[in-house]
């Protein structure tokens, strides 16, 4: 009985240590799934990318008001203030899309009321300035057209300063004493200088160039400003 108590604890031992000699060849993962040694002679090596460097952007220069430009000068003038009221004449400049007061001269241009031009203009830096002078200069560089303007044009009467007395007719800054194409148009005119002078009421006319210079512009017609 001892005797085969004992070979049956022999036989369980073989068994254990036969399982345990497996056990050595491979790993038993959770669920059951083999998992496998790597292979050091077959280690596939990720390499890492590189970080790509992004460009710095590029910054915008503002476009700068120096430089070679087109002008394009409005057949006439119209009141306008610096120092004192005066006449400018009206530009439109490249990149602008209204007409501004030019209150200095283009040096090189002879530019005669009545015709409308296109130029290329040298606007020039004036560096340390004097006291209530201008910073910049204008050059002709080239005049691209010159054209005879038949048109009507507004002007806007915005001040009592505009106007002035000459031998009792009203003489208003880059208007002058204008020539009426109607009494009835120029009873307007005065009633609107009077409003002007009274109250403040500013007022538009409406004009055109004469057939021939000197001469005075045609006033047409007088009605109430609109901004």
């Amino acid at each position: 009985m001892n005797t085969a108590r004992m070979l049956v604890l022999l036989l369980g031992l073989s068994l254990v240590g036969a399982c345990a000699a497996e056990e050595e060849g491979f790993e038993q993962e959770p669920g059951g799934a083999e998992a496998e040694e790597p292979d050091n002679g077959d280690d596939v090596v990720q390499e890492e990318e590189e970080p790509v460097e992004e460009e710095p952007e590029e910054e915008v220069e503002e476009e700068s008001r120096f430089g070679i430009k087109r002008f394009e000068v409005a057949s006439y003038a119209h009141p306008c203030t610096g120092l004192e009221v005066r006449s400018c004449r009206l530009v439109r400049k490249e990149g602008n899309e209204d007409f501004s007061f030019l209150y200095d001269p283009i040096d090189g241009a002879r530019l005669e009321i009545g015709y409308k031009y296109e130029l290329d203009v040298n606007v020039i830096e004036v560096v340390d300035p004097l006291e209530d002078a201008s910073s910049v200069r204008y050059e002709l560089v080239e005049m691209l057209s010159e054209v005879r303007d038949e048109e009507p044009f507004t002007v806007t009467v915005r001040s009592p300063s505009y106007v002035e007395f000459r031998d009792g007719e009203p003489f208003v800054v880059a208007v002058r004493t204008p020539e009426c194409v109607t009494e009835a148009v120029c009873e307007e005119f005065e009633a609107a200088i009077e409003a002007l002078q009274s109250s403040g009421t500013r007022f538009e006319l409406v004009l055109r160039h004469p057939e021939v210079y000197p001469g005075a512009l045609i006033l047409e017609e007088v009605r109430p400003f609109e901004p």
